[in-house]
């Protein structure tokens, strides 16, 4: 009798609807935005915590995956650790896809920009010195032009070695660095997205009309996982979506004694949110592609930071701050600490207005 008992159990629970808990999400801020639209209906799983690049997902992970209804993820290049477990499942929901969402593309660094300068300057002086060795050896304007194809594709092997040694000297010098403590931990966070293959920039959360946008692209993905709660995914939708327009005129107002500051970042997440509320452009430690910082590179950061005045140097929680504190001592710009994904706050609804807050107040405050 207990044999069918049990077996009529698994039965009832293979063929029972999707369970509540089978909502999941990547990371923080989009965990923030599904738990708005789902409040007082079902609680979302969060899959990612930490850095959403690499890693291992635990067999719970696993079977979260394999039994969601839904996977609100950002892009596959973004939260690379769940891109192998979701292709191929409709149940992911990818929401750069959403409508009207704003992309920016990934930016130069401090250091990348000064490199693009001497570039520019070097492929200049190479120019006009082709330029003046030809005029003096008679060429027609044809093999003139010849010769100057020829340079032009000189320039895109000079870019390529250019490249390549910034890769490759970045990887000889990474123990070079080990001794301030960052290589660690940009293996661990990696950035929030940026990839060498793809030039979005993947910070979208960052600016509130693209949040707004996700919370539409959401609401339209659950409402038929819920069909009787449509009412209630409605109402909580136009909620959110009233309490990000209040909060969009709150950090407007916070950040304006902000606008004219110069601040140095960590790595380049902010542009959307320095974009939304007309902030200057942040200048940024490491490049888009967050190597490790080289010996060479902390040379020529010191000497970038001695000639540009800095409000405040910003560390992320995620990186050691050992270098940001060296930068700061150089400069003598106040450090604070700014966290793009809120990892330091607690999930939940509340994660994302709580996150912008803090973003704008510490910016306010080090400005």
């Amino acid at each position: 009798m207990r044999c069918l008992i049990y077996l009529f159990s698994i039965i009832m629970m293979m063929a029972s609807p999707v369970a509540a808990e089978m909502i999941a999400t990547s990371i923080k801020p989009v965990h923030s935005l599904v738990a708005m639209v789902l409040r007082g209906v079902d609680d979302p799983v969060l899959l990612v915590r930490g850095s959403p690049h690499g890693g291992v997902l635990k067999p719970s992970q696993m079977r979260t995956i394999a039994n969601a209804a839904r996977i609100f993820m950002l892009d596959p290049k973004m939260e690379t650790v769940l891109a192998k477990p979701v292709d191929g499942k409709d149940s992911a929901v990818y929401l750069m896809e959403s409508d009207d969402i704003l992309i920016h593309d990934v930016r130069l660094s401090l250091e990348e920009d000064d490199h693009a300068h001497h570039d520019d300057h070097d492929d200049k002086a190479h120019h006009d010195e082709d330029a003046h060795h030809d005029e003096d050896a008679h060429h027609g304007d044809d093999a003139h032009h010849d010769d100057h194809d020829d340079h032009g594709h000189g320039d895109d092997a000079h870019h390529d070695d250019h490249d390549d040694h910034a890769h490759h000297g970045d990887d000889a010098h990474h123990d070079d660095h080990a001794h301030h403590g960052d290589d660690a931990h940009h293996d661990d966070h990696d950035d929030h997205g940026h990839h060498h293959d793809d030039p979005r920039d993947f910070h979208i959360w960052l600016d509130i009309g693209n949040a707004r946008a996700m919370l539409i692209h959401i609401r339209d993905a659950l409402l038929p996982v819920y069909p009787d709660q449509a009412a209630t995914l409605n109402a909580n939708t136009e909620a959110a979506l009233a309490m990000l327009d209040q909060l969009d005129a709150e950090i407007a107002d916070t950040l304006a004694s902000a606008k004219d500051s110069d601040f140095l970042v960590f790595h380049d997440a902010y542009q959307y949110f320095e974009k939304r509320y007309g902030l200057k452009e942040m200048r940024s430690i490491l490049d888009h592609h967050n190597a490790p910082v080289s010996a060479s590179r902390l040379q020529r950061l010191e000497h970038q930071v001695k000639h540009v005045s800095f409000s405040c140097i910003f560390a992320e929680p995620q990186f050691d701050p050992k270098l940001a504190r060296l930068l700061s001592e150089i400069s003598g710009a106040d450090i604070a600490v700014l966290d793009p994904i809120g990892e330091t706050i607690e999930a939940g609804p509340d994660h994302y207005p709580q996150m912008m807050r803090r973003l704008a107040s510490a910016m306010s405050t080090c400005s």
